[in-house]
């Protein structure tokens, strides 16, 4: 049972974020790694996922970034 809500939870969630996972996987083939960050405010010009904190900041802490 609890699998199966994972799996509803993980469908559900990848939908909601479509643009984010089609970015993330286009710049993946492009050789981009994920790269710890200072955590930040997103740019809400790209597609992103967030931390949120109880008050309500939103924070990025990965990012895609191309080897050096």
């Amino acid at each position: 049972m609890g699998f199966l809500f994972g799996v509803a939870v993980l469908a559900f969630w990848s939908m909601d974020n479509r643009e984010y996972l089609d970015t993330m996987n286009e710049q993946i083939a492009q050789g981009y790694v994920w790269k710890q960050i200072e955590c930040r405010e997103p740019n809400k010009e790209l597609p992103f996922i967030s931390i949120k904190t109880p008050i309500g900041n939103e924070y990025v802490c990965n990012k895609l970034m191309k080897p050096e």
